[in-house]
């Protein structure tokens, strides 16, 4: 039981001392994308040192904000202190292509449920984000999610919160 749950735990988490950039300030196309941004900026202001149920107390302020009609969507990484893994899908199968560090924002492109819970200690269940991402390929090297990355890749939804809106982006 201790093994399974190092294994999954390890299959979400990565350890990186990096500093984020300032995310917010790029622009998604859409129709709410001066609210978003700026929402993003301010939320993400307001939690950068915070816990995971902090932020998530904070995010309850934007329940009315819908996300962007078109375009992904900001979501913070938070109660990650070692980061969180980018994988190639949100199974047992997918491979890590990167990680993200904790406090940073990814773009949330849509969300799905799969058969792989890599956390089973809290309530998520086995939830996944498709972010956008600069690479698919293997690799365990630190990088940030932009809403113009030329690839997917997926983040386990434990450890992230909406940035500024409600977090209802479609189902992929």
């Amino acid at each position: 039981m201790v093994i399974a749950a190092a294994a999954a735990a390890w299959a979400v988490f990565v350890a990186n001392d990096a500093e984020p950039d300032s995310p917010c300030s790029i622009t998604v196309s859409g129709h709410n994308e001066g609210p978003i941004n700026a929402n993003c900026e301010e939320f993400t202001d307001e939690v950068s040192s915070g816990t995971l149920r902090e932020a998530r107390d904070a995010a309850r302020k934007y329940a009315d904000v819908p996300p962007p009609r078109s375009g992904p969507s900001p979501f913070l990484i938070a109660g990650a202190p070692h980061g969180l893994k980018v994988r190639t899908s949100g199974t047992v199968d997918g491979v890590q292509i990167g990680a993200v560090i904790n406090q940073s924002v990814v773009w949330g492109e849509c969300q799905t449920r799969t058969d792989f819970d890599p956390d089973r200690t809290d309530n998520t269940g086995a939830a996944w984000l498709r972010i956008k991402w600069g690479t698919n390929q293997p690799n365990a090297q630190v990088g940030f999610s932009e809403p113009s990355g030329k690839y997917s890749g997926w983040v386990y939804m434990g450890f992230t919160v909406p940035a500024g809106h409600n977090g209802a982006v479609r189902s992929c």
